[in-house]
């Protein structure tokens, strides 16, 4: 009888410690991909570069960089990140005449993006397959700041959430600023 209520024991102990092992284990994994997404999105936000914006010279670019040789900049603030999103893309609505797929290609080269054909239907989508215009360059850049940050949906509502970001960097895009502003 002795033997027979060991055993029994032994087997709730054992179910205990397999239970209490799952519940360590997924405790684990969950923190790791809790920590990996918050720290994906930390790293990412502090880039304040939605658009994924080589280096141009515009206003708010910090010495700070990420990609090889740091071809990405930093910008010192979101908005400032967003409005040299929206002054690139001025340039280059004016350059293509609004044509939103020669503004991608340039914008997002093939050779770098293999996603191109997705991403360029993606923005003609949004702008209702109009040409990008003054009026529409706010869709085209909350566009772009989604479909480049697609895999971190927080990141998108980061910079899209907020009015006041799109709101100021709109106010701004249009004023030649020098780099250092």
């Amino acid at each position: 009888k002795k033997m027979y209520l060991d055993t029994q024991s032994m087997k709730k102990n054992q179910k205990k410690v397999a239970l209490i092992l799952t519940i360590l284990i997924l405790n684990f994994l969950i923190n790791i991909n809790m920590a990996s997404i918050i720290q994906q999105t930390d790293k990412i936000i502090y880039k304040n570069n939605p658009g994924n914006l080589e280096r141009a010279g515009y206003a708010g670019e910090t010495d700070e960089g990420y990609g090889d040789n740091n071809r990405f900049p930093i910008y010192d603030s979101p908005v400032m990140g967003v409005r040299a999103l929206l002054y690139d893309l001025n340039v280059k609505k004016n350059r293509y005449d609004g044509d939103v797929r020669k503004i991608l290609q340039q914008y997002a080269p093939e050779n770098e993006n293999p996603n191109l054909e997705n991403y360029i239907k993606f923005v003609e989508e949004s702008l209702d397959n109009k040409p990008v215009t003054s009026d529409n360059i706010a869709d085209m850049a909350k566009a772009i700041i989604t479909f480049e940050n697609q895999e971190i949906p927080d990141l998108v509502s980061y910079y899209l959430d907020d009015p006041k970001i799109m709101d100021e960097a709109l106010k701004l895009y249009r004023t030649d600023l020098p780099s250092d502003y």
